[in-house]
């Protein structure tokens, strides 16, 4: 460990560079390059989350922010223990020895200008006006279309209730099944970090 860390902080010094454990986007940027066996799993630097939100754009690992159990916990990618490159991103802990996990370091620049981050929050009422189209093209239209079709246009206008909450619990269940995938955010629409974190984005 001492051979180690003194040859680390020879690299740091001599190239000015930051030795540390990958980021998840450094490691998945590098991933076609990346060889671990079936059940292994990689240790990365970013702090335990739960969604992309808050986290670093431009590669920086993403720092720990909490101070309860999760700030003992990093970022972890899980190769499947059968499926040869197929892996799945948890959190683990990083306070006690576990079984088949391993670690990398990368040599990174290292970055002084305040991060860019994905904005904590989201667009409520835009999600809200999605979600009511989509809700009334693929479930109360059809709902109210089918019996006008069939030769039942009086039942449209007796049954309006009936037809309604059936026409919204079929636009659940497509919700559920699929929606039009969100746009990705462009770092430009990043929030700067002395901007503050809860910007609101049509995610």
């Amino acid at each position: 460990q001492a051979t180690v860390q003194s040859t680390l902080e020879s690299m740091e010094t001599e190239e000015s560079l930051e030795a540390r454990l990958p980021s998840f986007p450094e490691w998945s940027h590098a991933f076609s390059n990346i060889e671990l066996e079936p059940g292994v799993v990689e240790i990365l630097s970013d702090a335990a989350a739960t969604s992309h939100r808050g986290g670093m754009m431009d590669g920086r690992p993403r720092p720990v922010e909490t101070d309860g159990p999760l700030q003992h916990h990093r970022l972890a990618v899980e190769m499947h223990p059968r499926k040869t490159g197929t892996h799945a991103t948890s959190n683990i802990p990083v306070d006690r020895p576990l079984p088949n996990t391993v670690v990398r370091f990368v040599l990174s620049p290292p970055r002084v200008d305040p991060a860019r981050r994905v904005p904590m929050s989201a667009d409520v009422l835009g999600n809200l006006r999605t979600e009511i189209i989509w809700t009334t093209l693929l479930g109360i239209i059809p709902s109210f279309l089918i019996p006008v079709l069939r030769g039942f246009g009086s039942y449209a206008l007796d049954g309006w209730a009936n037809l309604l909450f059936g026409g919204l619990v079929a636009g659940f269940v497509t919700g559920a099944i699929w929606r039009p995938r969100r746009p990705s955010i462009p770092y430009e629409d990043g929030v700067q970090e002395s901007d503050g974190l809860f910007a609101n984005v049509s995610q």
